[in-house]
């Protein structure tokens, strides 16, 4: 039942996140798009040290908290909009890039979950001591959030493009600032939370990268949404349907990351290319 409910629930959850870009309300986009990951490695903390309550279905309800504290707005999204005649009325606000932004918040959303899910498939105990050690390198995409805060109000009120290619140097700058943390503190810095987990720092860094190259696909996607681009979002449709394909045949947590690896890499040269060729 975790599956299904978390997948509803974040297609609710990406849809008000594209309404507030609509709105330009981007202060409170960034809020609520952070929240759902600090609320949750917030409960892991809790769950697995505190009532060490480690098993699959404390990962799915961690995440299913993290995504519920909008019920009320979901079920005021779906009163007000789902119905025929309704829908038009979302996809014709000015400015909204409604589609654009809820595909792109749900495929990176689907993904970036997936992982746990699939290695669950090979074993319940592995699945949730990845989740442990996949957490700190999924920071990395947490970092493209803040800074579509920046780059979204600067790129709509025309101003030099140069703003964007500063957005990501940044960005880099942070990154590479968490993985020298990583290498030099992340040890100490995980037994003084998780005294009773084990640390897989391999997963971590591999989890790292293949969640950097998303990151700087998300901000590049927010770019080409602004420009009114819809290629890259059928790209991405493209390479994730067959990711899923070639997923069915992975046996391994290895498999699984090298897969995702290879799709972040793809997503950021498919956007790069695109972004080359609008501009």
């Amino acid at each position: 039942m975790v599956p299904p409910i978390l997948f509803l629930l974040s297609f609710f959850f990406g849809i008000e996140l594209s309404k507030y870009l609509g709105q330009h309300n981007f202060k409170i986009y960034s809020i609520l798009n952070s929240t759902p990951f600090l609320l949750r490695t917030f409960l892991i903390l809790i769950l697995f040290v505190f009532f060490n309550l480690q098993n699959f279905n404390t990962v799915g309800v961690s995440f299913i908290i993290g995504l519920i504290f909008l019920l009320k707005k979901y079920l005021e999204t779906f009163k007000k909009y789902f119905s025929i005649p309704k829908i038009n009325e979302i996809l014709k606000i000015n400015n909204l890039n409604f589609l654009k932004n809820l595909f792109n918040i749900g495929l990176f959303t689907f993904i970036l979950n997936y992982d746990v899910i699939l290695i669950r498939n090979f074993n319940e105990i592995l699945s949730n001591n990845y989740y442990i050690s996949a957490l700190f390198g999924k920071i990395f995409f947490f970092l493209s959030t803040i800074s579509v805060l920046f780059m979204y109000p600067t790129n709509l009120k025309n101003k030099r493009n140069s703003n964007f290619s500063k957005i990501l140097f940044l960005h880099f700058l942070l990154s590479v600032g968490i993985f020298v943390f990583y290498i030099l503190f992340l040890d100490k810095f995980f037994y003084f939370f998780f005294p009773n987990q084990s640390l897989n720092f391999k997963d971590t860094i591999f989890v790292s990268i293949f969640c950097l190259f998303f990151s700087f696909s998300n901000i590049i996607s927010y770019k080409l949404n602004i420009v009114q681009d819809k290629l890259h979002i059928f790209a991405k449709i493209v390479f994730t349907i067959i990711f899923l394909f070639l997923s069915g045949f992975v046996n391994s947590k290895e498999n699984t990351i090298f897969l995702l690896i290879v799709l972040s890499i793809i997503f950021v040269i498919s956007d790069c290319a695109i972004l080359l060729k609008k501009k």
